[in-house]
């Protein structure tokens, strides 16, 4: 495979950073992530039910090693961008989640997020979002379980008149109530938030070259 995993990764910064939103498909095996790929996608997702279905189980009942083997068939199998749809992160400590995601950036994933803030800001509060990205960095212990000991995550929001207010809330609903993974970090991590809003400009209300004067 020529596409490594940092590229794909900014592959996947720069189609979230875009002006507009993208359309990521669900593949349930390596052919059908390769026909989505060949009609144009710029991305494919697994799917937990998907996955689970195609080898006969129920939604709920893959194992963390099926989901990643499958996942990862899916990454060799194509050159884009792969997230990965792996439920609850596979274990109810914070230690097992973070082997979850240690174990699946190895198969090469580009992402492993869930879109609740931009998801709350839509729906709840009806913001005009035209594009969002979220930047994480974290800090391991050194010894082993090496759990997260801190986390970094960054918001950017671009749109037309964003209320900071609605932003705050947004991220904070996905921190305490709808985020899973994150509830879970915070049990060993230190989780550190900031955002930004990059205000859009609407396109009539920008004065023509005409109108400018010395």
């Amino acid at each position: 495979m020529s596409v490594t995993q940092k590229e794909r990764a900014e592959r996947f910064r720069v189609l979230h950073a875009g002006p507009g939103a993208f359309v990521i498909a669900n593949a349930w095996d390596t052919g059908s992530a390769k026909i989505l790929e060949g009609l144009g996608f710029p991305a494919v997702a697994t799917s937990s039910a998907a996955a689970a279905m195609a080898i006969g189980k129920k939604d709920g009942q893959l194992t963390r090693e099926e989901a990643l083997a499958h996942a990862g068939d899916v990454v060799r199998a194509t050159e884009v961008p792969v997230s990965a749809d792996l439920e609850n992160g596979f274990g109810d400590r914070p230690e097992a989640v973070a082997e979850t995601v240690e174990l699946a950036a190895a198969v090469g994933l580009a992402g492993c997020t869930a879109f609740d803030v931009i998801t709350v800001l839509r729906q709840k509060y009806h913001q005009r979002i035209t594009g969002y990205e979220v930047r994480v960095e974290a800090d391991q212990a050194e010894r082993p379980p090496q759990v997260f000991t801190d986390v970094r995550v960054h918001h950017v929001v671009r749109g037309y008149e964003i209320e900071a207010t609605a932003l705050q809330e947004a991220i904070r609903l996905s921190e305490e109530k709808y985020c899973s993974v994150g509830a879970m970090i915070k049990h060993t991590a230190n989780l550190h938030t900031t955002y930004e809003i990059a205000e859009e400009v609407i396109p009539w209300l920008v004065p023509s070259s005409a109108s400018i004067h010395d």
